[in-house]
């Protein structure tokens, strides 16, 4: 194993929760994409910039069920409803991500 580099993510009741808050703002998932999240996913924040001095503007990869690769979705949040639904620990808790060939083989 080795070292993780730090990012951003939120499993499914988290990004759930963004989801509500997004709904009175520009961008956010639709119900079609909500009904497709897998239950245990990983959801990974690729990118996000200030957006209108009051809102983070993120790109996501999302999880859905039955589905490797993730999807891209874009989704607008309040600066609070970010810092709390969202993390930086690596959710192995150890800080060590699986090694490329524990990932292939599952």
């Amino acid at each position: 194993m080795s070292k993780a580099a730090a990012y951003t993510w939120t499993g499914t009741e988290g990004l759930l929760m963004l989801e509500r808050d997004s709904r009175e703002r520009n961008r956010g998932p639709n119900q079609k994409l909500i009904d497709a999240l897998d239950p245990q996913g990983i959801h990974v924040m690729s990118w996000k910039f200030p957006h209108n001095d009051a809102e983070w503007r993120a790109k996501w990869l999302v999880k859905l069920k039955g589905q490797k690769d993730p999807v891209e979705i874009w989704m607008d949040n309040g600066f609070e409803a970010f810092a709390q639904y969202t993390t930086d620990r690596h959710p192995f808790g150890d800080d060590e991500a699986p090694s490329e060939q524990e990932v292939s083989s599952e």
